[in-house]
């Protein structure tokens, strides 16, 4: 970076980051502890643990909540930075002194992206629970029948399928909200699809190489984590 002060600004982000993180592991661990406390108590005593095991889960998602305010804030601050490359500004880095616009950039990128992924992660969820209750229903009730057995593992494969496709399709929207707002700043032109489909068609080489490279990526992932069960 030509920039100067680049450390002290990048610096003040990174410790922001960590107060934050240290904060919700402090919040989190102290939740976690009575809880592990009254689960052993009550396992000894031979009750049942399903109580613990909710209030854990609320417990590990609380910590997730409390780091959102500076992952807006990083977000908007991102937006910023790619709109001072883009009009080639000298000083790539802004000054930490609109805390408050820029939280709320964040939010509505975080927002927007969510908003615009929320109706194929609807539409992915249910097909993928309908295969994969189906493939549970043939191994079933298979009693050890080929065909039946086949059918199963082929649903299992759509399943994964799906699953990749899911992931590959939010992927594709996701940029394409980043790239509408940081363009116009507007969080309605970020979540209108006829928007999001012209900017993925003008630049369908760019996306279809995204595509490709999130669908490599995936399947090594993917068989990656077969040969760690495996072993």
């Amino acid at each position: 970076f030509s920039q100067k002060d680049w450390e002290k600004k990048v610096g003040l982000l990174f410790v922001a980051y960590l107060v934050f993180s240290f904060v919700a592991g402090i919040i989190s661990f102290s939740l976690q502890l009575p809880l592990e406390i009254a689960n052993t108590i009550a396992h000894e005593a031979g009750n049942n643990s399903s109580l613990y095991n909710s209030l854990s889960s609320m417990a590990s998602s609380l910590s997730s909540v409390l780091m959102l305010p500076i992952t807006f804030y990083i977000l908007g601050y991102t937006i910023t930075v790619v709109k001072n490359i883009v009009k080639d500004k000298s000083e790539l880095l802004p000054d930490h002194n609109d805390i408050g616009n820029t939280f709320i950039k964040g939010l509505k990128l975080y927002a927007s992206t969510f908003i615009a992924t929320l109706p194929s992660t609807i539409i992915g969820a249910v097909i993928f629970v309908t295969t994969l209750i189906g493939s549970i229903i043939l191994f079933t009730v298979s009693n050890g029948n080929p065909l039946t057995v086949l059918f199963g593992i082929i649903l299992i494969l759509l399943t994964i399928l799906l699953f990749v496709l899911i992931a590959v399709v939010n992927t594709v929207i996701t940029y394409a909200c980043w790239y509408i707002y940081i363009q116009t700043g507007s969080f309605r032109s970020s979540i209108n699809y006829k928007s999001i489909i012209a900017v993925i068609r003008e630049n369908e080489k760019q996306f279809l190489k995204l595509i490709l490279d999130l669908i490599i990526l995936g399947f090594i992932q993917f068989f990656m984590a077969i040969g760690a069960l495996l072993v």
